[in-house]
């Protein structure tokens, strides 16, 4: 809409207004010398004149602003762009991230049930040599017991021998 065209339209308004305020107004009751001013009836935004028309240097400036608000957009929107891609790619560092944990998680568990097998394999090896241990430990009382009695037997048959020896010499 042109300056001219906003003028006059304006007008058109400020006389409507002013032809309703008439209509109703004292000359309706007859009543003569009763009219308020104008300006004291009208809004505000009427009463006000209407606005100067724009020069060429204002339609510039707007149509560099507008282009700064082009520009700018478009070099937001640039930005959405790479910091959705940036978020695609650390979700996808995110997953394999994740995968790794749990990869390493299940070699865990795999190194601790082998470490718990051989512990018990440990300790069942432990109870063996242990129990070998007293077999050994009685075997050699009994051995020593045995080489004990074996000892006194010899010593024993010796001196018969040696008593025999000496009365068959006598």
């Amino acid at each position: 809409m042109s300056g001219d065209t906003a003028a006059f339209l304006a007008g058109c308004a400020v006389t409507g207004v002013a032809a309703l305020l008439l209509a109703k107004g004292d000359f309706a009751s007859g009543q003569p010398g009763a009219l308020q001013p104008i300006q004291s009836v009208l809004p505000s935004s009427l009463a006000t004149p209407p606005p100067v028309p724009s020069t060429p240097n204002d339609r510039l400036e707007d149509v560099q602003r507008g282009w700064q608000v082009q520009t700018k957009l478009e070099q937001q929107q640039d930005l959405a762009r790479e910091l959705s891609d940036q978020l695609k790619s650390q979700q996808g560092l995110a997953d394999d991230l994740k995968s790794q944990v749990a990869k390493q998680q299940s070699e865990s568990e795999d190194l601790k049930s082998q470490l718990d097998k051989q512990q018990r394999n440990t300790e069942m090896l432990i109870a063996q040599l242990q129990e070998q241990q007293r077999v050994i430990d009685k075997v050699s009382r009994r051995l020593k017991l045995v080489l004990w009695s074996s000892a006194v037997a010899l010593q024993t048959i010796a001196a018969l021998c040696r008593h025999l020896c000496w009365r068959s010499g006598q």
